[in-house]
């Protein structure tokens, strides 16, 4: 749904690529049911969403990682080194409104 949302609000023109990974992804499962159809309801289609699972390959090739909790930037920090790492809860973000 972040990944939907997120898509949804930048410009169509935008440069920027969006993608999402979770900790625990199904791998290739598609978006649940119920999530389809909330953002269906918003005009965001997320029905050809398919699961992925976050590894340190993935977090490399990103300049930014936003995550949803704390635990999610715990596990990130817990695979990357110091240096690597470039991750911000997305939470403060969207208090910005």
């Amino acid at each position: 749904m972040a990944e939907g949302l997120l898509r949804h609000r930048l410009a169509v023109d935008s440069p920027t690529t969006v993608t999402s990974a979770g900790i625990g992804a199904l791998m290739a499962h598609p978006a649940d049911p119920i999530a389809v159809d909330l953002m269906f309801a918003r005009g965001i289609d997320i029905s050809a969403h398919r699961g992925h699972q976050l590894d340190r390959p993935t977090l490399l090739a990103h300049d930014l990682v936003l995550v949803m909790e704390r635990a999610h930037l715990n596990w990130i920090a817990s695979r990357l080194s110091r240096s690597a790492r470039a991750g911000f809860s997305a939470r403060p973000l969207a208090r910005r409104r």
